[in-house]
């Protein structure tokens, strides 16, 4: 496979993603993805136009009932998993 066409393979797997509204880690899962290769293309693709790959989120100050986990995800492929009801303060310490 060229790279061009390993790129377009990527392009088409990370549209599919953001579609999914799932984790990355789930989505991998279902599609049966190795977690490591998705998040070295889509590192590659962020630096190829520009990005850095950080966003600002800001954590509710309460999650609902409904919520089981939080998920924390660096760009390098490694991730937190917390349960609900981890405090905050915790997470923040923590991931921060």
């Amino acid at each position: 496979m060229t790279t061009g066409n390993a790129q377009q393979k990527f392009l088409e797997v990370y549209a599919r993603w953001e579609q999914s509204g799932m984790t990355r880690a789930a989505f991998c899962k279902q599609e049966d993805l190795k977690y490591h290769w998705f998040m070295t293309h889509q590192k590659r693709m962020r630096s190829e136009i520009g990005a850095s790959g950080f966003e600002q989120v800001s954590p509710p100050s309460v999650f609902d009932k409904t919520t089981t986990r939080i998920e924390f995800h660096y760009p390098d492929g490694r991730y937190f998993v917390f349960e609900s009801g981890t405090p905050l303060a915790l997470i923040k310490e923590i991931a921060g």
